[in-house]
């Protein structure tokens, strides 16, 4: 999914185990690395675009993502 003018960079969306629960919950970590992120873009964006059961629970915002490989 393309973000558009959100600042999005890139993203990395994965599922997290939360205790006493079964099942894991959607979480995005999205790079940001001149923290000008556009949350409300981005939020517009994800609910336009994804039906509730795909759009992530949490976010997390950090200024690089780790990339291996090319």
């Amino acid at each position: 999914m393309i973000v558009k003018g959100s600042g999005m960079k890139a993203a990395v969306v994965y599922g997290v185990k939360i205790p006493g629960t079964e099942g894991r919950a959607g979480m995005a970590t999205i790079a940001d690395p001149e923290g000008d992120l556009d949350m409300k873009a981005l939020t517009f964006e994800i609910r336009r675009s994804l039906p509730k059961y795909a759009r992530p629970l949490f976010l997390r915002i950090i200024k690089e993502i780790k990339m291996t490989g090319k």
